[in-house]
């Protein structure tokens, strides 16, 4: 049997290593891959006016340069229920995302949106074009 400081600093250490695994399980994933992403709904977003960016004391839950690069355009749900974040400053985000159609993107899940709940907002993939620059919210 080991004595107790012994056993206090192995359950501390054992502590030490599983933190980052956990700190990061909503936000594995691999490299960004290009697919073709079966539109069902198309919801335009605004985070400065939607509940669901806001904490319980209906502040904002980020700042509000961070939720307008990130949170400002469509919110797309494949035919499958899939939600996924297309970052735009288009008047009409939902352009080119109609109900039924096909559409050729690059999907980034290898970072996610950590908002007010600790847990990925909108599921924590974002879209961007084949030749667009990646969404990295950990910027």
């Amino acid at each position: 049997m080991l004595p107790f400081q012994e056993l206090l600093a192995l359950t501390f250490f054992a502590f030490l290593l599983v933190l980052p695994v956990r700190a990061y399980a909503d936000c594995v994933g691999g490299e960004p891959v290009k697919a073709s992403i079966e539109v069902q709904t198309c919801e335009a977003l605004d985070p400065l006016d939607d509940a669901r960016f806001k904490k319980e004391d209906g502040t904002l839950a980020d700042s509000e340069e961070f939720l307008l690069r990130f949170f400002k355009g469509a919110l797309i749900t494949n035919k499958n229920g899939a939600t996924y974040m297309y970052p735009s400053n288009s008047s009409d985000p939902c352009a080119g995302f109609s109900s039924g159609s096909s559409v050729e993107k690059i999907v980034s899940s290898t970072c996610c949106d950590t908002g007010a709940w600790g847990k990925c907002v909108l599921g924590g993939r974002f879209l961007y074009d084949v030749d667009g620059a990646p969404v990295n919210t950990f910027q």
